[in-house]
């Protein structure tokens, strides 16, 4: 999780940062963000892991997380290529922390993708996303993630 990069799209009214916090045995990922565009607009935040081919030999992604607030997170699958394809797996976060375990057969395409699935071989990125599908323009809030993994 240590290499992760944050992605916003900051000209539409969505800014976000990425924090790490020191804590026993390792660093939290601390995402704070805020939605400050107009009504309709679709904005997001997130952070970006990256993947390896090792990931198709495993069958779940497990995290521990939680939010300050009762949302919704949005966590993707992303494949190379173009704007690259995309599946995800919404995960309900309030301000209890919880272990998170998605199968990596639950993730559903996001748009025109070539497959139903993902071809978790070619998968190079694990997003988690918070977006204004699920939270309202002008809000703000944080995540924090600990301890991902892949689970057999």
């Amino acid at each position: 999780a240590s290499a992760a990069s944050v992605t916003d799209n900051r000209r539409a009214g969505a800014a976000a940062a990425v924090v790490g916090i020191a804590a026993r045995g390792g660093t939290h990922l601390l995402l704070r963000f805020v939605f400050s565009g107009t009504a309709g607009e679709t904005l997001y935040v997130g952070f970006v892991m990256p993947a390896t081919a090792a990931i198709a030999m495993y069958e779940r992604l497990v995290f521990t997380a939680r939010a300050n607030r009762p949302m919704r997170l949005s966590v993707q699958l992303r494949s190379p290529g173009g704007e690259g394809e995309r599946w995800r797996r919404s995960v309900y976060l309030d301000p209890t922390p919880r272990t998170v375990d998605v199968a990596l057969d639950d993730f559903r395409p996001v748009g025109s993708t070539g497959s139903s699935r993902p071809e978790l071989a070619k998968i190079d990125s694990v997003l988690f996303v918070v977006d204004t599908i699920n939270n309202k323009v002008g809000s703000n809030g944080q995540i924090q993630i600990d301890d991902i993994r892949y689970a057999r």
